[in-house]
């Protein structure tokens, strides 16, 4: 059987979603906080460029976009039929933007990693200077995400 789309083109949606599911927080988060009627196993197969026979559900690249805050999947269809998805005036990617659920999962998880480099350089009771300057970016990425949030929050 000849399918109407190539090899390329199914690859170009599998790297959507995966780019989907990566800004979403990963599929283990979105699994856990059962944001999509799948869960995490069925999101990395969606995801992988290996498993050509399974694709996300029209309803599940939707909420992976909605969850990733950007049209992913939208973008990618549009481009392998010749258009360009161009943002409306005034709609969801305009500044203004609440947060999102991407940037609560976001959140979640650059705080663990501060807490994880703060347990790991406890653990022997003193900090390396590697340990100190491990806990620092983790820091200064957690930093970096609650601006981004504040910056929305504020602008909402």
């Amino acid at each position: 059987m000849t399918r109407a789309s190539s090899d390329h083109q199914r690859v170009a949606l599998k790297t959507a979603t995966f780019a989907a599911v990566k800004a979403g927080g990963g599929s283990q988060a979105i699994g856990e906080a059962a944001l999509t009627r799948v869960g995490q196993p069925m999101l990395s197969l969606y995801a992988a460029t290996h498993e050509d026979s399974r694709f996300a559900g029209i309803d599940v690249a939707l909420d992976l976009d909605l969850i990733a805050d950007q049209p992913f999947h939208a973008r990618a269809l549009a481009s392998l039929q010749g258009y360009d998805l161009v943002p409306r005036a005034g709609g969801a990617a305009s500044p203004g933007a609440m947060p999102t659920m991407a940037d609560a999962i976001h959140l979640i998880h650059e705080a663990h990693d501060v807490e994880t480099a703060v347990l790991e350089g406890m653990e022997d009771g003193r900090l390396t200077p590697a340990e100190r300057r491990r806990i620092k970016k983790e820091i200064a990425e957690l930093r970096a995400v609650l601006a981004e949030i504040e910056a929305k929050v504020d602008a909402a």
